[in-house]
């Protein structure tokens, strides 16, 4: 994984939304390194910005307020942290079979009656889907579409195809859509490829 910066390119392999937005940190609460990629409320927008969730004007406008209320946006960005650790969890949970906490059922739950109570609807290229005005410059609108994501995919069939990465220092989490459903890795260019190294050096220890 990359380094933690100001310049980070975020990776957006997950999958859908919700999952790329828990993957904006390395590790969770696994041992090894960890990597956290939101320091400030600015990697949040510049997340945003590379999700494609987010207009120029939307972007103008929130990270105007954020810059004239910095309290604000840091508190925002503690929040958003909370928000995707409780994501993160909720999805974890499912992979292993196990019952996700009420706590953080109630934490999307918070931020998704946050969305819709500012959601509308919208006509575009021939499909209806859920959108917020431009003019809207509430610092939580970031979270708005991520609150949605997880929320059509927990009640979606698919929500069966969420898996975590088998590396055990990475812990990123995946939307499976291959055809066999047995991708084990996150990516097979980083972690798969470890992977692949380590097992060699073991045979070749033999």
């Amino acid at each position: 994984m990359a380094e933690n910066n100001h310049s980070h390119s975020f990776e957006f392999i997950g999958g859908a939304l919700c999952l790329n937005f828990a993957n904006t940190t390395d590790g969770h609460d696994l041992d090894g390194d960890h990597h956290e990629y939101l320091t400030r409320y600015d990697d949040l927008l510049r997340w945003a910005a590379q999700a494609g969730i987010l207009t120029d004007i939307q972007l103008e406008r929130i990270g105007q307020k954020a810059e004239d209320c910095p309290a604000e946006a840091a508190a925002l960005l503690d929040n958003a942290i909370l928000f995707r650790e409780a994501i993160y969890r909720i999805f974890s949970q499912l992979h292993h079979g196990q019952q996700p906490p009420k706590a953080d059922i109630d934490h999307l739950n918070l931020v998704l009656s946050d969305a819709m109570a500012h959601a509308s609807l919208s006509y575009v290229s021939g499909n209806f889907l859920w959108d917020w005005p431009d003019d809207n410059d509430d610092l939580q609108r970031v979270l708005w579409p991520v609150a949605r994501s997880a929320a059509e995919l927990l009640l979606s069939a698919q929500r069966e195809r969420v898996h975590l990465c088998a590396n055990d220092t990475c812990g990123w989490v995946f939307l499976d859509t291959s055809k066999n459903h047995r991708r084990r890795w996150c990516s097979m260019e980083s972690c798969g490829n470890l992977a692949k190294v380590r097992k060699h050096r073991k045979r070749q220890q033999k």
